[in-house]
């Protein structure tokens, strides 16, 4: 009996998870920063995703020379999802990194969060949000993209 308890909450995380379409409601967001600090993000233009080590060192080169002012003045807020790293490397390598930083990083740090944007894996996903709902995803993989993005908004 346990073990189909059990199996019916992991089968009902599972359902829950699924990537929010253009329209549906993606704020507020409920995680820890890089300094543990519990914060709810409930106001975004756009939300940067970070899905993976590569998507974050492309992050990072970007940001090179900017300021939080930079991320503030144009409603951005940046989620590293970091679920997939083990616990010792989160903690010893990845999260004394990330509080170096000059700006705020959200920090997934479990996979069954309830945050889940779309994304793909080496791109940096920045979810474009109008009144608390996803508007639309830009994917993007180079610097140059990251660039003309940024101008647009």
């Amino acid at each position: 009996m346990k073990q189909l308890i059990c199996l019916l909450a992991l089968a009902a995380t599972l359902f829950a998870l699924e990537v929010p379409k253009n329209g549906q409601a993606v704020l507020p967001i409920k995680l820890p920063d890089q300094h543990g600090t519990a914060m709810t993000l409930s106001e975004a233009k756009v939300v940067i995703y970070l899905p993976d080590e590569k998507s974050f060192d492309l992050w990072k080169r970007f940001m090179q020379g900017k300021s939080g002012e930079f991320l503030e003045s144009r409603g951005v807020h940046v989620v590293a999802d970091l679920s997939n790293a083990p616990s010792f490397v989160r903690s010893l390598f990845i999260l004394p990194g990330l509080r170096k930083l000059n700006y705020t990083v959200l920090v997934v740090e479990d996979e069954f969060s309830p945050v889940i944007f779309e994304s793909t894996l080496e791109k940096v996903s920045a979810v474009r949000v109008e009144e608390g709902a996803q508007k639309g995803v830009s994917h993007l993989g180079s610097l140059d993209e990251l660039e003309v993005f940024f101008k647009e908004l």
